[in-house]
């Protein structure tokens, strides 16, 4: 019987059923739900803010940098064309077909997508000698410029007679008046030249044949300077005796005439002496290009040049030997958007800026989904603190880990897929409010790329929506993982006290992040140093190193939070320990109850800190950002308005005066102040190589009261400045301020001199002092050629001053300098300003290469890149104050709950209300303050480290002329120096904060006095 009793213990026990396991874990997962579904329902929101966040940056950065892209096209029709000029030494309508053949399948093939249905064309065919009418002199030329009646109907104005028809059985001519004058021709008249062309192909000899025109009509250019017309002005132009006249005709009636001429030698084609120039422009529709296909246009366009390249690269215009058919001499692939040896084009240039704007974003943006985490941390922590006293319950009556693990990694799993499925779809309708209020109306056509495919929408943002769902999983399943391992003995152990160290204490994080902040910081110094000796272009030298400025205050940061996080403890318990030597109770429970188990505190004051430290950075980045547009705008125009003065005078007249100048613009309305100066690029003398340089000469008596000189611009004002070159007297010399590449490049000092070359005339500069830099003149464009440094440095000087020493120089007291270029100070009256530009672009006194500052700061803060960048950061600031509100309220209301059982006992041993109420008073002011004073902290070590790096200069498409070359670009991102700005609202960010901790503390406060003695003292479930 002993036997068979043992032999039936023995027995091993029946596997249980997967389903029966599976039944247990999700019975289990809704019993559960019902005790904590609004916990674990508001740590899916913040699962669901993850993603929705996670996925609207990118989206809101690719229909921004869309509406970026189609603007920098849209700016001129210039940026949508892509011409061919083709060069062939034959012309007839065969030949043209066969060119047209050979030359439009390489654009089609590769770019039709991307092309409107708009293709102009043109020729241009060489002077020939005019008979009649008899010119004054045997040489006079006429060139003919042919295309379709309808597109030389757009381009011009007919002031008499009628267009040329295509139809007609003789060639019609169109003249400008000037050049009918000049030809002593009248409408209706005939105008005969002489065409000399070859016999054959093989054959040098020629013959002349004449080509009769009728004189059809009187016209005029619409515009100056139309592209159409590829550089012609239509007028008469002289060179040496001989006069040159253009006019226009029907191309398909030239094409017949030359079939004529070509049927004399029973050729394909009419061979001329001098090559036909046939001109095609392609036009590229804006909408069809995003960002999406961006990679793709460029590459299609890269292969276009290269198969042009290599199709017709070898062909010389200069080569005396005539090609075989169709004669081509030179193919010519040009416009905006093809990159040249030199520089890039706009596309290129457009990538420069999105790669500059693309750092402070992502920086932006990983600290936005690093507090969000932080947050949904913390709710997967306070879910499981909310249920370990039933998971150790479970435990102790026979549940397994995976059972228990299993019903709350269910919960987790629904939740966070029911985010990820919510966050993406509301992700779309974010991203296009945040668009719509952002963009300007003639950007928003790029919220297509999300209105007219959806679904693609929603494609692109999954894999960003999966990592931040991935991560926030990871976070609350390792959470409960530790938890499901605790059983009724080690809950209440750690309840009690704290015993477990985090893993980043077990692996010293604090430390490593602490030598990543270091490593960082020489890594940054080495950059700058090998920067300064040139080893390093302007453009490796802004994208390298802005990245790695980043990294030490960043890891500094981190590792400033880890140290506090390992500390903090130690400081409650020392101040546990202080407040027990005094009389005042309340002080010493609530930091004995801290110090006990410090992690409800810590993990309070880490959110609250750096939602504060993040909201700080945001404002302060937002107002320094802004206040920088507003810098660099004013550093580019100079002034209100800047420019070239009209009709330049020269040296051998006498110039119009300082006074002279004054007097002409003041007359305008709005205009409060002008300064005329004379502009002049030089060079030093004696050193090698020479140092390229722009001096300019001002009128010290009206520049100081004109001119926008930023704060970073010289540590002097720019009234004493003025002052210093009016009282300068040395004569001979130039006395003058030069900016920091001339004084370190030539290791000057005050009172050095040193030599240029100015107009022809070597001058000595008197070195008065040192400016920073020079407004208008970008003297950090540096690059690396050869392995020298090639730089631009700027001088500034008293316009009496250098005419005095130009005149001493030449020997001429009678020379004056032309004054070549005028600021203008002016009223912000909106109408006056209308007048204003009005004058200064369409009347006598308007200027060249107008400068508009207002004009350039608003462009640069509507730039869809700068708005881009304006949203995340709202974003950002929106999503700081969110969660500290949250996150407040939450954890306070969970704590206060789980409390109640120690304050009843409190109240059972005699503590009054008021002394309950103290106590909780203590241990969250403590938590309050110490989280504002660190947020304080960290907001001002990232605004004071980071922001410099971060603040861009994101050139808008309608002020990149204005700005210079591709190297301007990236050396305006260093220019001046980035002013910290404190932002106004920052002291309503803080404000909110403190009422967010008042209410978290009243509710709390409420929470513990509500329910009676007798009610917080009953049994639980054990």
């Amino acid at each position: 019987m002993a036997a068979s009793t043992t032999q039936t213990r023995t027995k091993q026990p029946l596997a249980r059923k997967p389903h029966a396991s599976f039944s247990a874990v999700t019975t289990l997962a809704r019993w559960r739900w019902r005790q904590s579904g609004s916990l674990l329902l508001l740590t899916g929101l913040g699962i669901m803010a993850a993603i929705v966040i996670m996925c609207t940056v990118p989206l809101l950065s690719t229909v921004t940098n869309t509406a970026g892209l189609r603007s920098t096209l849209n700016v001129s029709p210039i940026n949508r064309e892509l011409q061919i000029d083709t060069s062939i030494q034959g012309l007839s309508s065969q030949l043209i077909k066969d060119v047209h053949n050979q030359v439009d399948p390489v654009v089609q093939q590769r770019l039709h997508p991307y092309l409107t249905n708009q293709v102009q064309s043109s020729l241009q065919f060489p002077g020939m000698s005019i008979l009649t009418p008899k010119p004054q002199h045997s040489g006079d030329q006429l060139q003919l410029f042919a295309s379709t009646s309808p597109q030389l109907q757009a381009h011009i104005s007919l002031i008499e007679g009628k267009l040329p028809s295509a139809t007609s059985g003789e060639l019609e001519l169109l003249l400008t008046r000037e050049s009918a004058l000049g030809m002593h021709a009248r409408v209706g008249d005939m105008v005969v030249v002489q065409l000399p062309y070859m016999i054959s192909p093989t054959s040098q000899n020629t013959r002349n044949t004449t080509v009769s025109m009728r004189l059809v009509g009187i016209f005029k250019p619409t515009t100056a300077n139309d592209r159409f017309w590829n550089g012609s002005s239509f007028q008469p132009t002289k060179a040496g005796e001989w006069t040159y006249y253009n006019g226009l005709v029907s191309d398909n009636t030239l094409y017949q005439t030359f079939d004529n001429v070509a049927r004399l030698t029973h050729s394909q084609a009419t061979l001329i002496t001098s090559p036909v120039t046939l001109h095609w422009i392609y036009y590229i529709n804006p909408t069809s290009v995003s960002m999406n296909n961006l990679d793709d246009f460029s590459r299609q366009m890269n292969l276009v040049q290269t198969e042009m390249a290599n199709k017709y690269g070898a062909l010389s215009l200069t080569a005396t030997t005539l090609p075989p058919y169709p004669y081509f001499k030179q193919v010519k692939l040009s416009g905006p958007l093809v990159d040249s040896s030199n520089s890039s084009g706009i596309l290129g240039q457009f990538r420069d800026r999105i790669s500059i704007a693309r750092i402070p974003i992502l920086v932006l943006s990983l600290q936005i989904i690093a507090l969000i985490l932080i947050f949904v941390s913390m709710m997967s922590e306070l879910l499981v603190d909310r249920q370990a006293d039933s998971i150790a319950t479970l435990r102790s009556r026979g549940a397994s880990s995976s059972q228990v693990f299993g019903s709350l990694a269910v919960q987790g799993l629904l939740i966070s897929a029911l985010a990820l499925i919510v966050g993406m779809l509301l992700a779309l309708p974010l991203v296009n409010l945040m668009a719509h209020t952002l963009l300007p109306v003639t950007d928003q056509d790029a919220l297509n790329l999300i209105a007219n495919a959806p679904l693609l929408a929603l494609i692109a943002e999954a894999p960003y929506a999966l990592l931040a769902a991935g991560i926030a999983v990871l976070a609350l399943l390792f959470t409960l993982n530790r938890a499901t391992h605790m059983d009724v003995l080690s809950v209440r152990r750690e309840a009690a006290r704290t015993q477990r160290r985090p893993f980043w204490q077990r692996l010293y994080l604090d430390v490593v992040a602490a030598i990543i902040a270091l490593a960082g910081y020489f890594a940054s110094l080495y950059i700058t140093t090998i920067s300064s000796g040139g080893l390093l272009d302007i453009r490796t030298q802004t994208l390298v190193s802005s990245p790695l400025a980043l990294i030490a205050p960043v890891f500094l940061l981190i590792a400033c939070v880890l140290l506090f996080m390992r500390i903090f403890p130690v400081l409650l318990r020392w101040g546990s320990n202080l407040a027990g030597r005094g009389s005042g109770a309340a002080s010493m429970l609530a930091l004995a109850q801290m110090s006990r188990s410090p992690r409800q505190a810590l993990r309070m004051t880490l959110l609250l800190s750096l939602a504060t430290a993040f909201a700080i950075f945001t404002l302060v980045f937002t107002a320094t950002q802004a206040q920088r547009t507003q810098d660099l705008a004013a550093y580019q125009a100079g002034a209100d308005f800047s420019g070239a003065l009209p009709a330049p005078n020269t040296i051998a007249q006498p110039p119009v005066s300082v006074q002279g100048w004054q007097e002409r613009y003041r007359q305008l309305p709005g205009i409060v102040s002008a300064s005329p100066d004379y502009q002049v690029n030089g060079s030093t003398n004696g050193i090698s190589p020479s140092l390229t340089l722009q001096l300019e000469a001002v009128d010290p008596d009206s520049f100081a009261q004109t001119a926008a000189w930023p704060a970073q611009s010289s540590t002097q004002s720019l009234t004493t400045m003025m002052q210093q070159l009016r009282v300068a007297d040395e004569p001979g010399k130039i006395p003058a301020f030069v900016d920091s590449v001339i004084w370190d490049t030539l290791q000057l000092h005050q009172g050095s001199t040193f030599s240029v070359t100015l107009d022809n005339a070597s001058l000595d500069v008197y070195v008065l002092g040192q400016v920073e830099h020079i407004p208008t003149i970008i003297d950090n464009a540096s690059d690396t050629a050869n392995g020298q440094i090639q730089a631009q440095g700027g001088i500034l000087t008293s316009y009496i001053g250098l005419n005095a020493a130009y005149q001493s120089v030449i020997k001429k007291q009678d020379t004056h300098l032309p004054i070549n270029h005028i600021w203008l100070k002016t009223s912000d009256d909106a109408a006056t300003l209308g007048q204003v530009r009005n004058a200064l672009t369409a009347t006598p006194l308007r200027l060249g290469g107008l400068i508009d500052r207002r004009a350039l700061y608003n462009s640069m803060e509507n730039d869809p890149l700068y708005l881009n960048l304006i949203g995340i950061l709202i974003i950002g600031a929106s999503t700081a104050l969110l969660l500290a509100l949250v996150g407040s309220l939450l954890s306070s209301w969970i704590n206060a709950r789980a409390r109640l059982t120690s304050f009843a006992v409190l109240r059972a041993l005699g503590t009054t209300p008021a002394q309950v109420v103290s106590v909780l008073t203590w241990e969250q002011s403590i938590i309050y303050l110490v989280a504002l004073l660190l947020g304080l902290g960290f907001g001002a070590l990232l605004s004071y480290t980071v922001v410099p790096s971060l603040a861009v200069t994101s050139i808008p498409p309608i002020a990149a002329g204005t700005f210079g070359g591709e190297n301007a670009f990236y050396a305006l991102q260093s220019l001046l120096p980035t002013r910290i700005i404190i932002s106004s609202q920052l002291q309503l960010a803080l404000i909110a904060l403190i009422v967010i901790c008042i209410g978290a503390l009243t509710m709390m406060i409420r929470v513990v006095s509500k329910p009676s003695m007798g009610q917080a003292l009953r049994l639980n479930e054990d």
